[in-house]
């Protein structure tokens, strides 16, 4: 199914130079599907919300390397 529509020229050329696609068309559709996947994803992990159990005295921070702030 072909749509026309208007979208400003902005976008389409911030979709182009995001995806590094020359041609307009793909552009916007591998953004597209870039953001309809994104979504899917984050329902994914809203599924999760609830269901997920972590033992007693479990600390993710211990767990991750001390960051330093370079200056």
């Amino acid at each position: 199914m072909t749509r026309t529509l208007q979208i400003e020229d902005a976008l389409v050329d911030a979709a182009r130079a995001a995806t590094g696609e020359t041609d307009d068309r793909a552009a916007v559709e591998r953004i597209l599907k870039g953001a309809l996947d994104i979504r899917r994803k984050n329902a994914a992990l809203l599924d999760l919300v609830g269901k997920v159990q972590f033992y007693e005295g479990y600390d993710p921070k211990a767990l991750s390397p001390v960051r330093h702030d370079p200056g």
